[in-house]
């Protein structure tokens, strides 16, 4: 049951209001007494006279405590705690009002904002903020010591967005995961190899943010960093799901490639390695890619045995050097000559094979087919494919 009110608590209610009134511009005193009445009638229904005069006594004496931000509690010498409640309740009861306020939280020795004052004891290990400004600038310091073109504030940023996902909150365990781990791998984020998890004990989550981390400095321009990704012996990228004993599919790949430019590059004189590369790779780019290194290897292989095949211009070149000579052609390399048809002569892209090693073009080709008669129309023509009924 509310205890009956005493006589002089409308006069120190008004008191209340015309101390936060005084302490803060364009706010009422009608506006102000409804404020102060709502923050302290329906929390604590007893000497509400008594706890009026105490809050505009502590308003009147420190009118920076609406608008300073910090918790009275942190007042030197503090207030009642029930006093310091009330004076946070007027201040989030302004806030909801319109009134452009900071809610009165309790702040470190640094000034971030804690939740709790519990945050300042120290054997809770002190403010979670200090923390992790503390592991931010560690993690910065190892990231720094293994990329030497990357600053401290670079570091600190791409740290920061690397962890990001958490909500924007201290993460001050996070950073000392991943500062531990840059510390035990430093080739880590200039290899771009995934930390094996038997040789490294660390989380899924240490694994993620040290991914992030790399990305986002591979994004900002630095040519040190490679993306984090499993890698073969070689250091060439794979999938996820990638392991040793499946192979690398862009080992054999780059190895036939190599072959097939040394074979090229002996063929013709002049020719520079750059530009042949781009031209095998220009001429085996159609297809399975599967397929392009048992092409090129064919092609380094016909290329040693006819020797003279890019510069005799004749019609026996399979599909694939014929492509290469076309491409070598395109790019103004001395000496290439493009195959002839062996039916008419004239060169271009010899698609058919004859039936006795020579290649000839499309109109030869539609010439040489014997003309029969269409099993369901009747009519003369060049046969382009059979059913089984004729």
């Amino acid at each position: 049951m509310s205890a009956p009110a005493s006589g002089d608590e409308p006069a120190s209610l008004l008191g209340a209001a015309r101390a936060v009134c005084a302490a803060l511009d364009g706010v009422e005193e009608a506006v102000a007494a409804e404020v102060v009445r709502a923050a302290v009638e329906p929390h604590e229904n007893r000497a509400l006279a008594a706890r009026y005069r105490r809050l505009a006594a502590l308003v009147e004496g420190r009118p920076e405590v609406l608008t300073g931000g910090r918790h009275p509690g942190q007042l030197s010498p503090p207030p009642h705690r029930t006093t310091a409640g009330d004076a946070v309740r007027v201040v989030a009861e302004l806030a909801r009002r319109g009134h452009d306020l900071a809610a009165l939280r309790w702040h470190c020795a640094a000034g971030h904002p804690l939740a709790h004052r519990h945050w300042l004891d120290p054997c809770r290990g002190g403010c979670p903020w200090c923390r992790h400004e503390r592991a931010l600038h560690q993690a910065a310091a190892v990231v720094t010591g293994m990329l030497p073109d990357v600053d401290h504030h670079g570091a600190t940023i791409a740290l920061a967005e690397a962890l990001g996902d958490a909500g924007g909150g201290p993460n001050a365990a996070r950073l000392g995961r991943l500062g531990a781990l840059l510390e035990a791998e430093p080739g880590l984020l200039s290899t771009g190899r995934r930390p094996s998890r038997a040789a490294i004990p660390v989380d899924c989550q240490a694994l993620g943010d040290l991914g992030r981390l790399a990305a986002t400095l591979a994004a900002s321009g630095r040519p040190t960093v490679k993306v984090l990704a499993r890698r073969c012996d070689a250091g060439h990228p794979q999938a996820d799901g990638w392991s040793p004993s499946r192979g690398c599919a862009i080992c054999p790949r780059e190895e036939a490639l190599g072959d097939a430019v040394a074979a090229t590059v002996a063929c013709l004189d002049g020719l520079d390695a750059e530009t042949a590369e781009a031209a095998l790779v220009a001429a085996v780019a159609t297809g399975s890619r599967r397929m392009v290194p048992s092409r090129l290897r064919n092609v380094a292989a016909y290329l040693r045995a006819v020797p003279d095949a890019l510069t005799s211009g004749g019609s026996s070149p399979p599909p694939d050097v014929a492509r290469l000579i076309d491409r070598l052609a395109g790019a103004g390399a001395p000496g290439v000559v493009t195959p002839r048809c062996a039916g008419c002569g004239r060169q271009g892209f010899l698609k058919h094979p004859r039936g006795d090693g020579e290649r000839i073009c499309v109109s030869c080709f539609g010439r040489a087919v014997p003309k029969r008669p269409c099993a369901r129309c009747g009519r003369l023509r060049r046969v382009q494919a059979d059913r089984r009924s004729g």
